[in-house]
């Protein structure tokens, strides 16, 4: 659970800084 909310928070964090969506896991 904790890597799926890494992934989950890792995908968030990018699409804010990037303003794209990101749908592949880092």
């Amino acid at each position: 659970e904790d890597l799926q909310n890494y992934t989950t928070l890792t995908r968030s964090t990018v699409t804010q800084h990037l303003g794209i969506p990101f749908t592949a896991a880092p």
